[in-house]
């Protein structure tokens, strides 16, 4: 097992010697001693990512905990200092012994599932950009964790992914000369496949720059470190090796810049659009135009990508709908009577004690926190909406696909949506309850007929 490691002074590639959710058993920077790393620090950003996932010798492997020795105290250990000098040379042997790669292989499903895992199962994770070249075509995803995901599929027979698309999930699957990556994505509900035969991948860390003001400056020396671009140690796109590519952005309206160093991207990233006449944004847009001349001098360029539209299901129904956002009442009036009840005990056992006291502390107290509990679900409402479109139907509760649906009734209350698994699903009430029932009730007709069919067959 191998992983790419954000230490205080550089990045480094170690191999992993024990792992959970949360920490690892690795190299520090210097190779001579086991450290201890969590891997996520408190901003919530990745300190170590794993680029080959073999642990099939090690002597404790199991979903949660993963040891090359059987000691299942060793975080402890190692954060004591306290494992043996024999621990170390094998550890030190092994280290010798890794080869990093540009590209890691998915050699079998088993790498599949942990890449998977690894990368978040790709959960919102943005596809920047897909290049095609020769045999190959290449992926970059811009994740809401500070990782960026690079994947090259060899030979590829389908493909309907988009560039620009912001998918819910992903799955891969590996087979002997078949790999297969389904993504789904919840704006349109739809098939998104890309089947080849072989992947590899590389994991990068982001070192992000902000600009907040339109005093930025793309500089080339030190003035500004905040914004200073190491032009130097840019990588080369080996994608791309005879246009010098070492960065992208987007061809019409960029709103940031992604240059690629070794293991990490440095992002500029304007995230402030709403000024008088869009002037940041315009400001941005010149800057980047500067950049981009002042790389080409150096025979550098940037790969620009365009945002492909993917064609999106016909609307059908739209209602806008408040929800109240409360917990269960019962969490709130416990509590009350039991306060209530321990006043009055206390009352009952001290005749002396004067009875507007349990007044204040028993029901007054009550009653202000009852209030209080009104004007919070008065006020604390969720705006959303329901969507039907041809293909699916878009709630707060969730996505339901017309294809499962079999039937649906309506009460006064909600309408009620059955499924092909013989579950159930609930809409919210909204002012056109009838209307969107009958347009549900429309669109599965077919898919009604069809089973039916089926049925007498």
């Amino acid at each position: 097992m191998l992983a790419k490691i954000k230490g205080k002074e550089k990045i480094y590639y170690s191999a992993v010697f024990a792992t959970n959710r949360d920490q690892v058993v690795v190299f520090d920077e210097t190779c001579q001693k086991l450290v201890c790393i969590d891997k996520w620090d408190k901003k919530w950003s990745l300190n170590v990512m794993t680029v080959n996932f073999d642990c099939t010798d090690w002597k404790i492997n199991t979903d949660n905990f993963k040891c090359l020795w059987d000691c299942k105290n060793i975080f402890k250990i190692v954060k004591q200092q306290n494992y043996s000098s024999q621990m170390l040379e094998e550890a030190k042997n092994i280290q010798q012994q890794i080869k990093p790669t540009e590209w890691n292989k998915i050699k079998n499903q088993n790498d599949a599932i942990a890449f998977i895992n690894e990368v978040g199962d790709l959960h919102d994770a943005h596809l920047v950009f897909m290049k095609n070249y020769g045999d190959c075509v290449e992926l970059f995803f811009d994740t809401t964790w500070r990782q960026y995901v690079k994947m090259r599929f060899f030979k590829p027979t389908t493909n309907t992914l988009c560039e620009g698309d912001v998918y819910f999930e992903a799955s891969l699957y590996v087979d002997e000369n078949h790999v297969e990556m389904q993504l789904s994505d919840i704006g349109y509900l739809c098939d998104i496949t890309l089947t080849a035969e072989n992947v590899q991948f590389d994991l990068l860390f982001e070192e992000k720059s902000v600009i907040k003001n339109c005093t930025f400056d793309f500089s080339f020396d030190n003035k500004d470190k905040q914004f200073f671009v190491d032009v130097d140690n840019l990588v080369k796109d080996s994608s791309s090796p005879e246009k010098n590519v070492i960065g992208t952005c987007a061809k019409e309206n960029p709103n940031c810049v992604y240059l690629f160093y070794q293991n990490c991207v440095h992002k500029f990233q304007l995230d402030f659009f709403a000024n008088k006449n869009n002037r940041l944004n315009d400001e941005f847009v010149k800057k980047i135009d500067i950049l981009k001349h002042a790389l080409k001098q150096k025979g550098l360029f940037l790969y620009e990508y365009g945002v492909e539209q993917r064609p999106q299901p016909k609307l059908l129904f739209k209602e806008k709908i408040s929800k109240f956002s409360v917990y269960s009442f019962k969490y709130l009036a416990i509590p009350l009577l039991l306060n209530v009840l321990i006043w009055l005990i206390v009352q009952l056992a001290n005749p002396q004690m004067k009875w507007y006291i349990f007044f204040i502390m028993g029901i007054g107290i009550s009653v202000i926190s009852f209030l209080i509990f009104i004007m919070v679900v008065l006020f604390n409402r969720i705006d959303a909406c329901i969507y039907v479109y041809e293909t699916h139907i878009f709630c707060p509760t969730g996505i339901i696909s017309i294809n499962t649906l079999t039937h649906a009734t309506i009460d006064s209350k909600s309408i009620t949506l059955f499924l092909a698994d013989k579950s159930k699903r609930k809409l919210p009430k909204c002012k056109n309850n009838q209307l969107l029932f009958n347009i549900i009730k429309e669109q599965i007709k077919d898919f009604g007929k069809k089973e039916n069919s089926m049925r007498q067959q």
